[in-house]
């Protein structure tokens, strides 16, 4: 084996993921490291390399898990995220490798808590150890990082250290961050005080104190903290029942002309994928109704108005067991059209509450049942400019027989046939008719 070779093709692969994940293709990002780790991880399993260079495929294959763990975060995927986080930190932290970093490490602690909010406290002695080996790594070789002053000043917040909490992002700042590191910072604090909101306020008012210090802080404004084009919505935590409402408006004579966007919703199991490969357990404008029945889309243009919109109505109670999730999509369809050339849209999701036993299999209910009053719960812009034409809102967990979760993704993808692909549903050809 020509060890050399190998990690070459190593850096070329991890670079290639990176460029399909900056192009919202995350299928094909996820195949590249999945097809790197495949390769990596049984030459290092052999345990006969030399121990630098047992070293260098060590930290080539932690990389690999920690991209992997970034991309299904991204999917909304936060048990596979977990999962390859998980593993890459068993490399990571393993001391036979001299690997001195945290990413793993803490992204592991960050998807656990926004999977289990409530488990803050039974993760308090692992965020604990967290933090005492990121507090020797800075003490050392570190010390020049931003990215470790950042990890450090998390976890110090979330064990209740202020003081060192302060510390370290005084540090992180002398290191000279860019714009954009300061973005990436500011947003994991953000999406881990929407995810503990209910569970932790103290935490929670600290996560958000730390967040606009950093941001009064940085050397410009920072137009990526909020993911994109969010107005409200819950990383994690909100809970629902009954049946819910997302509902799509733009203004039809704003937008450019032929310019139009859907919604779509795709109901998969444990595994991501819709059941059985059936391409019907997904909902879009070719689709108005999802093999089970619990997910309906509606779209209309109602006469006389400027504004045109959209609904997907899903109830959970008539949901077969074979989902485990429902992910919320919108989309522009092929043509060239981009969301900034549809003005004004906003998607809105909505808590209709309980399901009377009269309304259970009534659908013509799914077109008069009125959501002007009901619970807002994430709310998302749409026509703000972005290289791409899809976006992944959120995603509905299951939880138990009769309770789901709603987490905010906001992940734009290239476009529909991307996010079909991830979720195991081929897209022929999808334009309006």
């Amino acid at each position: 084996m020509d060890y050399v070779q190998l990690l070459d093709i190593a850096g070329q692969m991890r670079r290639q993921a990176r460029v399909f994940t900056a192009q919202g293709d995350i299928a094909l990002a996820r195949k590249v490291l999945t097809d790197l780790i495949r390769r990596l991880s049984p030459q290092l399993a052999v345990g006969s390399l030399p121990a630098s260079l047992a070293a260098e495929v060590a930290m080539a294959l932690a990389d690999a898990y920690g991209m992997l763990g970034g991309i299904e975060m991204r999917a909304g995927n936060l048990s596979e995220a977990r999962q390859a986080y998980r593993s890459g930190q068993e490399i990571e932290q393993d001391p036979g490798y001299h690997i001195e970093d945290s990413y793993n490490l803490v992204n592991a602690i960050v998807a656990g808590l926004l999977i289990a909010p409530a488990g803050l406290t039974q993760m308090s002695t692992e965020i604990v150890a967290a933090a005492e080996v990121v507090r020797k790594q800075i003490a050392s070789s570190r010390r020049d990082q931003w990215w470790a002053w950042a990890d450090y000043g998390m976890l110090s917040v979330l064990i209740g250290d202020d003081e060192e909490a302060h510390n370290a992002y005084r540090q992180f700042r002398s290191c000279g961050p860019a714009i954009s590191d300061y973005e990436s910072v500011v947003r994991v604090l953000i999406s881990l005080a929407e995810g503990l909101t209910s569970d932790a306020p103290e935490v929670v008012e600290r996560l958000r104190h730390h967040a606009e210090v950093l941001e009064a802080s940085a050397p410009g404004p920072l137009t990526g903290t909020r993911r994109h084009g969010v107005v409200t919505a819950p990383t994690a935590g909100y809970s629902v029942g009954g049946r819910v409402r997302i509902r799509l408006t733009w203004d039809v004579s704003a937008s450019r002309e032929g310019a139009i966007v859907h919604l779509a919703a795709f109901l998969v199991d444990g595994g991501g994928k819709v059941p059985a490969s059936n391409p019907y357990y997904s909902v879009n404008h070719d689709n108005d109704r999802s093999k089970d029945g619990s997910t309906i889309r509606r779209g209309r243009q109602r006469h006389g108005f400027r504004a045109s919109d959209e609904t997907i109505t899903i109830t959970f109670g008539r949901v077969t067991t074979r989902v485990a999730s429902i992910v919320i999509c919108a989309y522009v369809p092929d043509g060239g059209y981009r969301f900034e050339d549809v003005r004004q849209a906003k998607a809105t999701c909505y808590d209709l509450g309980p399901v009377q036993a009269a309304e259970e299999y009534e659908d013509s209910l799914d077109d008069i049942l009125d959501d002007s009053g009901a619970t807002v719960f994430a709310q998302y812009l749409l026509d703000a400019p972005t290289e791409t034409a899809a976006m992944v809102l959120g995603a509905f967990s299951r939880e138990d027989a009769t309770r789901w979760v709603y987490r905010a993704i906001d992940h734009g993808a290239r476009d529909l046939a991307a996010v079909g692909a991830d979720h195991g549903v081929v897209f022929v050809r999808y334009t309006d008719d």
